[in-house]
Order: C-alpha cells, then structure tokens, then sequence
C-alpha cells in the first residue's frame, strides 16, 4: 500500500534536499518518530535529522563507518 502522492513543482533547493532524504521509507518513519517525540520541532531541525539518517544508510551500503 502506498500513501498520498503527488508532484513537487516550485521547490528551493532545500525543498527537493528534503524530499530526497524523505524518499526512503525507513528513513522517513524514523525521522517521523523523532519528530513526533520532540514537540516544536522546527522543519530546519527535521531536515537535518533526515539528512544525516540518509547520509549514514548511504555510508553503510558503502561499507565506510556512520557519523563525521
């Protein structure tokens, strides 16, 4: 089963940065979790969570080590 899709026209950089860290499902119900747990998260916040969950599964498939 799929969720609601639709078409992202008129996006800033940050915009499209968010959806490619967001495209992978587990990455994206993680940082749904962690959003949900810390109240007043801001989108800057959230993106940044994304991002380094998706940096990090793209290091392991690599074999490199998690992190900086």
């Amino acid at each position: 089963e799929t969720g609601p899709m639709g078409i992202a026209s008129n996006l800033t950089w940050t915009g499209y940065e968010f959806l490619e860290a967001a495209r992978d499902e587990g990455t994206w119900q993680t940082a749904k979790g962690a959003a949900a747990k810390g109240a007043g998260m801001t989108f800057a916040a959230v993106l940044a969570g994304l991002v380094a969950l998706a940096t990090d599964q793209v290091k392991q498939r690599l074999g490199l080590p998690p992190g900086h």
